[in-house]
């Protein structure tokens, strides 16, 4: 588990590689019940995946053996639960 919530988004908004500490504080985060949790969570996973988007960012996530848009779609839709997944699809498609 991260640190603090600080840490957490500065590390999603500017770490080169995502760790896998990260990731499993999002997947922690997802089991919460709370709305404003999910929305929270939905808005960490829209950041990385929009740099995963971009180019010129060149970022890695650790827990992915390729890095890019459709690895990360398939991640969340495997490793998240079903409200969150669909969230976050219906959010970047």
């Amino acid at each position: 588990m991260v640190q603090s919530q600080q840490y957490l988004t500065d590390a999603i908004k500017n770490d080169k590689v995502i760790k896998s500490d990260i990731i499993d504080t999002l997947i922690e985060l997802d089991e919460l019940p709370s709305v404003g949790t999910q929305a929270y969570l939905n808005d960490l996973l829209i950041d990385i995946y929009n740099r995963v988007c971009d180019p010129e960012d060149n970022i890695k996530i650790e827990v992915l053996d390729e890095t890019t848009p459709d690895k990360m779609i398939e991640f969340v839709n495997n490793n998240f639960t079903t409200y969150s997944a669909k969230l976050f699809r219906q959010s970047v498609r």
